[in-house]
């Protein structure tokens, strides 16, 4: 029965639970799920429209099924949606347009190192070697009373703990922001983040920050200066930038100097633990914005009541992104991949219901016998069982089952699988 080893392996099990928190720990779909903010269907989706989203049934990756962008396990096909890509160690250094993507064009973590979160107004793109972030005036902005049109670019997949260091030269003038974060979720009030925040109109400051639980606490923050007489400031050459967060301790290093750091006692406990994705914005933080804001920004915009300067273009560069994972993510690609019924394929009945993409109402006719297709192009399904196939001992299988989101229970019991 393997006693000696179940023993030492679920000690070890214990052990990791003990520093892991649940939201990464227990990932079944109905536990992240609390963690974004979703609407529900009046009725279980079909295999035609599988993914319940925003009272819709879908069949799109990015709007339907990506469980982190609203979708319900509980009213979609199978009770399934396309879950949380978590981390993976690498480095960009952003020679190839390719790793960066709209993000309604979607189809899979792996194809892809980050998504324009606004794909129709996000002015971001590659070139020489940088990704680049633009802040341009826009009529339309600020809810059409005008102001600067800026980026916001997150990485694929998630991460609870690890380093990340991106070499970054920001964008200049009063009002400007440029932010190097980790966040849970595109809104800033769930979830947990951690920032660097660089203003346009103090270039020698670097600020810093964490909130958790999605409570805007800005008496958090932190402020370092590049030394007085240095000549250096952020808006003019490129440093790096370090979040190196971890179970016991969290620190903010610029070019390799720790600046800042604190442990979960240090802050009675109010400690970051959700899960977080990288994000690159630059934004207008002093034009028709509010007035604390707006202060804090170094004051109003100067494009915000001179026309003359609306021509202008504040540009923030990201030259290079390494993360190094506390845990890496070694499930199988196709866990990630959802199946369509697909009516071409489709056979028997033409009576199949459903709501096309984003409508609600009749879908396409088709019967019991109709095909499936995958979002990467490649049929069969990923589960548990798939991701721990290929774990040769006890103690790779329990792993494997914690890094699929079974939790502890499931870990201990892949023991006996």
């Amino acid at each position: 029965m393997h006693t000696p080893l179940l023993l030492a392996t679920t000690a070890a099990l214990l052990l990791a639970a003990a520093t892991i928190p649940a939201s990464a720990q227990d990932l079944p779909d109905a536990e992240i799920a609390k963690l974004f903010p979703r609407q529900t269907c009046a009725n279980t989706c079909t295999e035609w429209t599988p993914c319940c989203s925003g009272t819709f049934c879908r069949r799109d990756p990015v709007a339907g099924c990506l469980l982190t962008e609203g979708c319900d396990p509980s009213k979609s096909f199978g009770g399934k949606c396309i879950p949380v890509p978590l981390c993976k160690s690498f480095r960009e250094d952003f020679n190839d347009p390719k790793v960066l993507i709209n993000k309604t064009n979607y189809t899979h973590p792996d194809a892809a190192s980050f998504w324009k979160e606004y794909s129709g107004t996000d002015n971001a793109y590659i070139e020489g070697g940088n990704l680049v972030l633009e802040l341009k005036w826009s009529d339309a902005a600020k809810e059409g009373k005008g102001g600067g049109q800026g980026a916001t670019i997150p990485g694929l997949r998630y991460m609870q703990y690890g380093e990340i260091t991106a070499r970054i030269k920001t964008a200049p003038g009063r009002g400007v922001v440029s932010s190097f974060i980790t966040k849970t979720s595109i809104s800033d009030t769930i979830g947990d983040e951690l920032d660097f925040e660089m203003l346009g109109a103090n270039p020698s400051e670097i600020q810093t920050n964490f909130y958790v639980n999605g409570q805007l606490d800005w008496t958090k923050g932190g402020k370092w200066y590049f030394p007085s007489g240095s000549g250096q400031s952020h808006d003019s050459d490129y440093h790096t930038y370090t979040l190196d967060w971890k179970p016991d301790r969290t620190r903010f290093l610029i070019d390799g100097k720790e600046i800042r750091s604190f442990t979960p006692a240090d802050v009675k406990n109010d400690y970051p633990r959700a899960i977080q994705r990288v994000f690159f914005s630059v934004w207008d933080a002093g034009c028709n914005t509010l007035k604390g804001t707006q202060d804090w920004a170094g004051g109003e915009t100067d494009w915000c009541k001179d026309a003359s300067k609306r021509g202008q273009v504040r540009k923030m560069f990201v030259d290079w992104v390494e993360i190094k994972c506390f845990q890496e993510d070694t499930r199988k690609a196709d866990t990630f991949d959802i199946k369509f019924a697909d009516p071409n394929a489709a056979s028997g009945s033409n009576n199949g219901g459903g709501s096309t993409s984003g409508n609600a109402g009749q879908g396409v006719g088709g019967g019991s016998n109709g095909g499936v297709r995958s979002t990467t192009g490649n049929a069969g399904g990923a589960n548990a069982g798939d991701a721990m196939g290929s774990a040769s001992d006890l103690g790779a299988k329990a792993a494997a089952a914690m890094v699929a989101g079974l939790g502890l229970a499931g870990a201990v019991f892949a023991l006996f699988a």
